[in-house]
């Protein structure tokens, strides 16, 4: 039932395009006054850049600034466009999309070989990041904790093999069907692009595990229960899904980027990078032989932080990842030493971190996805005090521009060939891919 709806096709591979005709990838977003119009000059210009030629698959990043009919509508004309073509399109509701925020990103493959998948959710698996210590779940995933309680009282806390991750044993349904789609697909991808919704932990283990040497980039849906009624809304060949992981991997070589790069612009350290000496899980007990909190109130006062209130943050490194974590500090405990961190990952006994601060001038959501000619796919995340629904765009004139991103409250996704595929959750960090040759314009 959920193994691929359309098989891997291998095309011709044609040279580089002249940026005057057309690419491989072709990026398109556009703003305007409503769904329809802006999924009009999107597609109107894809086609155009098209030159004749079918795509081999099409991905829409919708902003969640419209009303509710409005997402299938669109979506629905993208399926008529090449309907006889049997070209696959997935998409996604994000936070923003490039330009002005309010609008539509479409990114469309121009002889390439895909291959699509959906890996559905499995509402009894436990999810990691609700349960994590420190972290509260979000209101649409009230009916998991049910499960989530089975499993404690069936197995206890000694099924614990850690204080942030899950019983194993209820991995095992999840993990098994993401095995048996993604094991399905030849695992020698040149890339994979993934959305996925907020608990995307297991399926993430079986890409890795699968396209092991493979890059893979992405992004969580934004949340969106007072804009569809549902937690999230994916869309994949048709069907429209509250949660799971969706995506396609790659065929053809060469990839579309020369420069793939993760960043967080506003943060700024403080202090030097010190070891963990002793932790459990994602709370650390001691660092630098004392208290962790402690260290982070001596660094405030230090540094003359005026605000004590607000975020801070903490940095490290996975281990076999090249890409820096960083991660909100939830709790502290000055008489202990004791700090939580908001992470999945398990921190290790003489792990390097840093502490970090939200720099004195802030970064506005939209200036995430600013981009210059060599910027072909930009990606960001924001707090939940500036997503979009909580302030609403003015309107804006019509408007297109050749570049594919968005911006989500929830992470991006990035896993350098060889690494596993992290979860970037922290407000602006910011994900882009840089090439030579820019988005083709006309």
């Amino acid at each position: 039932m959920y193994r691929l709806t359309r098989p891997l096709t291998r095309l011709p591979q044609h040279p580089p395009c002249n940026m005057t005709t057309r690419s491989l990838w072709i990026g398109q977003t556009s703003t305007g006054p409503s769904l329809s119009s802006c999924m009009d000059q999107s597609l109107g210009n894809v086609i155009q850049k098209l030159e004749g030629k079918t795509p081999s698959v099409c991905i829409a990043l919708l902003s969640k600034s419209f009303q509710q009919h409005q997402y299938k509508q669109a979506m629905a004309q993208l399926e008529k466009t090449w309907k006889e073509a049997d070209v696959p399109v997935l998409g996604c509701i994000v936070d923003r999309v490039p330009t002005f925020g309010h609008g539509v990103s479409l990114l469309v493959g121009v002889d390439e070989a895909v291959a699509p998948f959906y890996v559905p959710d499995d509402p009894t698996a436990a999810k990691v990041r609700t349960i994590s210590v420190g972290r509260w779940g979000q209101v649409q995933d009230f009916d998991r904790f049910k499960y989530q309680g089975n499993a404690l009282k069936e197995q206890g806390w000694a099924a614990f093999d850690s204080i942030s991750q899950p019983p194993k044993q209820r991995q095992t349904d999840q993990e098994q069907t993401a095995a048996s789609i993604i094991g399905s697909l030849p695992p020698n991808a040149n890339f994979v692009w993934l959305m996925t919704d907020r608990e995307p932990d297991h399926t993430l283990q079986v890409l890795d595990d699968h396209f092991s040497f493979t890059t893979k980039f992405g992004l969580a849906a934004s949340s969106t229960p007072f804009v569809t009624g549902t937690p999230h809304w994916l869309y994949y060949q048709g069907q429209i899904h509250p949660a799971g992981t969706l995506g396609f991997a790659s065929y053809n070589k060469p990839k579309p980027w020369t420069s793939l790069r993760l960043t967080h612009p506003s943060l700024a350290p403080i202090g030097r990078p010190v070891p963990i000496t002793r932790v459990r899980g994602n709370v650390i007990l001691e660092l630098d032989g004392g208290g962790a909190t402690n260290m982070l109130m001596d660094l405030i006062h230090q540094n003359k932080v005026a605000n004590k209130d607000e975020p801070f943050y903490l940095a490290f490194q996975p281990i076999g990842a090249n890409d820096v974590v960083v991660a909100r500090i939830t709790s502290g405990d000055p008489a202990r030493g004791n700090m939580a961190v908001e992470t999945t990952l398990d921190l290790l006994a003489g792990q390097q971190v840093r502490f970090l601060k939200s720099k004195d001038i802030p970064l506005s959501p939209q200036s995430l996805l600013d981009s210059d000619d060599q910027e072909i796919m930009v990606f960001g995340t924001v707090d939940l005090d500036h997503t979009i629904d909580v302030h609403p765009p003015s309107e804006q004139p019509a408007s297109v521009k050749p570049i594919f991103g968005a911006t989500s409250e929830s992470a991006v996704l990035l896993g350098h060939a060889g690494q596993p595929t992290l979860f970037h959750q922290v407000p602006f960090a910011s994900l882009r891919l840089r090439s030579s040759i820019p988005m083709c314009v006309q």
